[in-house]
């Protein structure tokens, strides 16, 4: 069993996108067949998603690229948050149509898993691509969703961008319970297919780690509360960052060691959710982690081909 997992991290899903490609061009890899199971939250569902239907790696960052300035644009009304959503989430349907068209969960080539958040009952809920007939509290039977509407869920950070209504649900980030998906995909694999930790394989990838949005506090006589009302802190990318960063270790302590491989890079303090000058510096890291753990990703790769691919019947 193959698992292939994407971190959220708005605009830091560029770092993804072009490790990501990098890896495709170095190594051949089509990722709907190396990877069984594909699951990416936020901005890395984009990816997933993308991956989990063989669209091109280099259109999905030119997406990041080329998108950000009107996705990203601040609504005079909505420019803290306080009386309406950062950013209109009609400009990100767009091009999010542009990727998917009418395509649904169901039509994804691999396994596909998006996570997402109902605010209304307080409970996860999970886009899937092939039905699973567990019953563990959250929605599988999801295959007739368009990949639009479940990536937009998933995309859906509080106060960034309002929430979306899918059957009825109001739905918002996954990343507020899976923004690292590791653990998510590594336990539907076990429930769908009931392999032995020594036959799974894990490709995981980062969205920056590190983040220390308090690191000033002592050089700062104010309180948080203002800091936080100021912008100065940012307690939702703090909670992205704590459950990814704590996440990240679990799958490493099940699996064996040359099956798991974790990329990720130090998180700059500037390196925002929504800061598009940061898209050069994210390209930047990717080329770097790339090359710094070039040995690592090849020998995972290699490991990765000489496998076999599970049953998705």
């Amino acid at each position: 069993m193959r698992i292939l997992s994407i971190d959220g991290g708005g605009l830091r899903g560029v770092f993804a996108a072009n490790l990501l490609q990098r890896i495709r061009d170095a190594y051949g890899l089509r990722f709907h067949e190396a990877f069984d199971l594909i699951v990416g939250t936020s901005s890395g569902s984009i990816t997933a998603a993308a991956l989990a239907i063989d669209y091109p790696l280099e259109k999905v960052t030119e997406l990041f690229d080329d998108s950000a300035g009107h996705v990203f644009k601040k609504r005079w009304f909505g420019a803290f948050g306080l009386f309406a959503a950062r950013y209109d989430k009609a400009s990100l349907a767009a091009e999010l149509g542009k990727v998917f068209g009418e395509r649904r969960m169901s039509d994804a080539l691999s396994l596909l898993l998006i996570p997402a958040t109902n605010i209304e009952t307080g409970g996860i809920h999970l886009f899937a691509s092939r039905y699973l007939n567990v019953d563990r509290g959250f929605v599988t039977d999801t295959t007739h969703v368009k990949m639009v509407d479940a990536v937009l869920a998933s995309c859906a950070a509080p106060s960034f961008f309002s929430p979306h209504v899918i059957d009825g649900e109001l739905l918002v980030d996954g990343g507020l319970w899976a923004n690292n998906p590791a653990m998510l995909g590594l336990v539907d694999a076990m429930l769908r297919f009931k392999p032995e930790f020594k036959d799974i394989s894990m490709l995981s990838i980062g969205a920056g780690s590190g983040y220390h949005p308090y690191a000033f506090k002592h050089r700062l006589p104010m309180s948080w509360g203002v800091l936080t009302g100021l912008g100065l802190m940012k307690p939702y990318e703090l909670i992205l960052a704590l459950q990814a960063n704590s996440f990240s270790k679990f799958p490493g302590l099940v699996l064996s060691p040359d099956k798991f491989l974790r990329l990720n890079f130090e998180n700059p303090h500037k390196v925002r959710l929504d800061n598009m000058r940061t898209i050069p510096e994210l390209k930047r890291m990717a080329a770097e982690v790339f090359e710094h753990k070039r040995d690592a990703i090849g020998a995972f790769v290699a490991k990765l081909q000489g496998s076999g691919a599970a049953s998705l019947s």
